[in-house]
């Protein structure tokens, strides 16, 4: 009875079960959750204590553009590192340096010294071996599973990426509401819960073996020279040009607008933390549905289609959360936007990465960092319009901004649209 449906074959298993039947690269992904949690939980705690302690949004604000100073500054340096060192051992680093720079805020926070400029320069070192993360986790994957499986992988990471978008901000608000610890603010909970699961994540990525790539020969005076090599491979590259023009936009237009969440909760919706957690969590929820969706596909014909449809989503979202006064509707409309934002995430560095050579992958993404670090001067500016004119203005002339100049630049990019 061959045809009898209890006998009929299955069709192929998911490309992304077979990722994660590696364990390496599972451990790797398990890492991930950790990492981007503790950086969500952050941002929210962060921008918390700060407005608690300065009632400024201006330097609410900065915190952001503290976390984000240091891929202005080192993206393209930190393209270099990755292809230089051993990933593993970078990303190894990385742990090591925010556990010190949490362990720091937390003594600062419990024992009632912290103020606001401390939390900022401390989410300025905070964010230094994020840049570097950037550059090195994705390659580090690429080392695990090879170019044919990457689309699959970044999408994983995107999926550890979104949920964590919601995890972090939920805990980071419901420990400061319900587990008040420390003389500032009561905000020290969000920084241990952090430094604990850093710690986990750092003991299992012990356990993966290192991975030999094609590592770029460093001299002394000679650090131009990769910088220049993977600079004129950019250039000519117009694929490669169409993503980082979106990713620049995105970074200039969308996410300039999370340091100012703390400032909706309290001043446009009148809610505390608790309420800050869930809408600052918002986002990674409806992001975390997308990227379920995409890493369940059995294939990717177009990693552009997510790419570009996600950013628009992103963009109307936003704008609907930019003028809103109603807690609900806000909540949705950033659901709405991490739908969005899930697309662009998990294809953006595949695009990169898939439009050069796998010499050249970590100074690509090098490049992406770059166009990520423009985040400070947008956020700077963010703030000051907010300032003077109210969060919600401020953010609708910026989405709106970014909704227009992401669809010309789609358009323009047909290199781009082709991946």
């Amino acid at each position: 009875m061959p045809n009898h449906p209890r006998y009929r074959k299955l069709g192929p298993r998911l490309p992304v079960l077979d990722l994660l039947s590696n364990r390496d690269f599972r451990t790797l992904w398990a890492t991930s959750w950790a990492w981007h949690t503790g950086r969500w939980a952050w941002m929210v705690a962060s921008g918390y204590l700060v407005l608690q302690l300065t009632d400024s949004t201006f330097q609410t604000q900065l915190v952001g553009v503290a976390f984000f100073s240091s891929m202005l500054l080192g993206g393209i340096l930190s393209g270099v590192v990755a292809d230089a060192f051993d990933r593993r051992a970078v990303l190894i680093f990385c742990h090591v340096f925010d556990l010190l720079v949490l362990g720091t805020t937390v003594f600062l926070v419990y024992s009632g010294q912290a103020q606001g400029w401390h939390i900022i320069a401390l989410s300025a070192l905070y964010g230094i071996p994020h840049t570097l993360d950037m550059a090195t986790r994705r390659n580090f994957a690429l080392d695990i599973v090879g170019r044919k499986s990457i689309p699959y992988a970044n999408a994983l990471e995107g999926m550890s990426m979104m949920a964590a978008g919601s995890l972090g901000p939920f805990f980071a608000g419901w420990l400061i509401a319900f587990l008040p610890l420390g003389q500032s603010a009561d905000a020290a909970a969000p920084y241990i819960f952090i430094i604990t699961i850093y710690v986990i994540a750092l003991i299992a990525l012990l356990t993966i073996p290192a991975r030999t790539h094609q590592k770029v020969l460093i001299r002394a005076g000679s650090i131009f020279t990769p910088i220049l090599e993977g600079l004129t491979a950019v250039r000519s590259n117009h694929a490669i040009i169409g993503t980082l023009g979106i990713i620049l936009t995105m970074n200039l237009f969308y996410y300039s607008y999370i340091p100012l969440i703390p400032v909706f909760a309290d001043k446009v919706l009148a809610v505390g933390p608790a309420l800050l957690g869930i809408l600052a969590a918002s986002q990674g929820f409806g992001a975390f549905l997308t990227t379920v969706f995409i890493t369940t596909r059995r294939s990717i014909a177009r990693n552009s289609t997510y790419f570009i449809a996600g950013t628009f989503v992103s963009f109307l979202g936003l704008i609907i959360f930019s003028l809103s006064n109603s807690y609900l509707l806000s909540v949705g409309a950033l659901m709405l936007a991490g739908l969005g934002m899930s697309g662009f995430v998990s294809m953006a560095f595949s695009l990169v990465l898939l439009s050069v050579d796998e010499h050249l992958g970590g100074r690509a993404m090098g490049f992406a960092n770059t166009a990520i670090g423009i985040s400070p001067l947008s956020m700077l500016a963010l703030g000051w319009l907010a300032e003077t004119f109210g969060p919600g203005t401020a953010v609708a002339i910026s989405a709106s901004l970014g909704l227009v100049i992401s669809a010309a630049w789609a358009y323009r990019s047909p290199a781009m649209r082709a991946l």
